[in-house]
């Protein structure tokens, strides 16, 4: 029978199949006399009746466990907070599991010594990685910012017969379709189609209908 940790202290659980790591976070995190591990599950359905039976405070989750692992910890394990274990520094990765709910990313290749600081962090509400990681995910989320804000402004700067052609073809209607129902040349269509992917600044129309129904100008259910 597990032993209950005083009010004081940080309540974890380990999700890893990769019982090598996870049996050396055990150990690791049981030498500080203010966590306890409360367990070590294979996946996240046995993290699951381990979590019910003893609710934890940080969840370390493996991301190589696949599928929407983060998300569906953050949502099943609540309100404990999760830390996602990466195998290596990868900026992307990291965006992906804060964007999935990770309050955090602890990579395998960082030392070990460092987890037990984290698990503190984390539970106080602290987003938590590593300083490499964290310049990385900066220059990555400024980039992805930046990227949002074009997209905006081209969306902002075409006319109102473009935003028309732009809904037609999200629609699915061929360049054809769309003069006809326009009243339009095919000619015509086609000249409106390259001023909007030069002013979203792609390459397909598929692309340009893409960026159109992230800024909601085209209904997602008609995109085709």
């Amino acid at each position: 029978m597990l032993s209950k940790m005083r009010p004081s202290g940080v309540r974890v659980l380990v999700v890893d199949d990769q019982r090598s790591f996870a049996d050396g976070v055990r150990l690791l995190l049981g030498a500080d006399e203010e966590i306890e591990v409360i367990g070590v599950a294979d996946d996240l359905a046995e993290a699951e009746r381990i979590a019910t039976a003893d609710p934890p405070d940080v969840v370390l989750v493996d991301l190589g466990l696949g599928g929407d692992t983060v998300r569906d910890a953050a949502d099943r394990l609540a309100p404990a907070r999760v830390v996602a274990v990466a195998e290596e520094p990868d900026p992307d990765v990291v965006v992906a599991a804060l964007g999935a709910g990770a309050c955090g990313v602890v990579c395998k290749t960082e030392p070990l010594e460092r987890l037990a600081d984290m698990v503190h962090r984390a539970a106080t509400g602290e987003l938590v990685m590593a300083a490499t990681d964290l310049s990385m995910v900066v220059e990555k989320l400024q980039a992805s910012r930046a990227a949002r804000l074009a997209d905006s402004v081209g969306i902002s700067s075409l006319t109102e017969r473009e935003t028309q052609i732009l809904r037609e073809l999200a629609g699915g209607e061929s360049t054809s379709s769309v003069a006809t129902r326009l009243g339009i040349s095919r000619l015509t269509v086609q000249s409106h189609v390259k001023s909007i992917l030069a002013k979203l600044g792609v390459h397909s129309k598929l692309e340009a209908i893409t960026i159109a129904w992230r800024h909601g100008v085209v209904d997602a259910e008609r995109s085709a």
